[in-house]
């Protein structure tokens, strides 16, 4: 995929508080790292503080969690590990952990007083759900994933929280990059070498394809986005 966009410049000026959405992957590391790095730039910086979600599917899940907390002490950030308990469904299993994350992350923004959390989505993310919900026919969707949605908060007071997704310009390949010169490391998924889902198929589709599909995907999204 694109390999050429820029560093993201983080919108850190506004928020009073801002709570990070890191997993421990390469985007969301780039993410926490970046916060860390460009608040010192600020003259009133806001309160960030990062979040992690060990879904405990797998073992280890805890321990990476853990490995978040480590790095997020190192760079003076405040960090929370918050569990997705219970029994987990058979079928269906990305979708029910995306939903979860979800509820637990805006649950937290309200108990910590957090009035905007940011999560580490990347133009790689983008393109490959343009690409999917290409698939399934034309319509808003098509739009892709937003920069700024609000989400409900259904496990408390029904308050809402606003998500931004500032990385939605910056590729993938440039923020592990960032990683590797800073020698920083992070947690590879091992779903996410499973072709079973559908998004994983997408982006080996994607990787095999050329710069073309790419421009046309984003032409796509850009087009669709412009009709919102």
């Amino acid at each position: 995929m694109a390999d050429n966009t820029p560093l993201p410049v983080l919108p850190l000026a506004g928020p009073r508080h801002i709570l990070l959405a890191v997993s421990g992957g390469s985007d969301s590391t780039a993410l926490l790292l970046l916060a860390a790095w460009q608040r010192q730039t600020l003259a009133n910086p806001p309160q960030i503080t990062a979040v992690t979600v060990d879904h405990r599917l797998r073992s280890g899940s805890t321990a990476e969690a853990r490995a978040v907390e480590t790095m997020c002490a190192a760079l003076g950030i405040r960090h929370m590990i918050l569990a997705w308990e219970g029994d987990k469904p058979t079928s269906g299993i990305q979708d029910a952990a995306r939903n979860a994350r979800r509820s637990l992350i805006t649950a937290a923004a309200v108990r910590i007083g957090a009035d905007t959390v940011f999560t580490g989505h990347t133009h790689d993310d983008q393109l490959e759900t343009v690409a999917m919900r290409q698939k399934r026919g034309p319509g808003p969707g098509l739009a892709g994933i937003a920069p700024v949605s609000f989400v409900f908060d259904d496990a408390g007071a029904g308050e809402v929280v606003q998500f931004r997704r500032p990385m939605l310009g910056a590729s993938r390949a440039v923020l592990q990059g960032l990683l590797r010169l800073s020698g920083i490391s992070w947690v590879d998924d091992p779903s996410n070498d499973n072709d079973a889902f559908e998004r994983v198929a997408v982006r080996r589709e994607l990787a095999q394809s050329d710069r073309s599909r790419h421009a046309e995907l984003a032409h796509a999204c850009r087009q669709a986005a412009s009709g919102r």
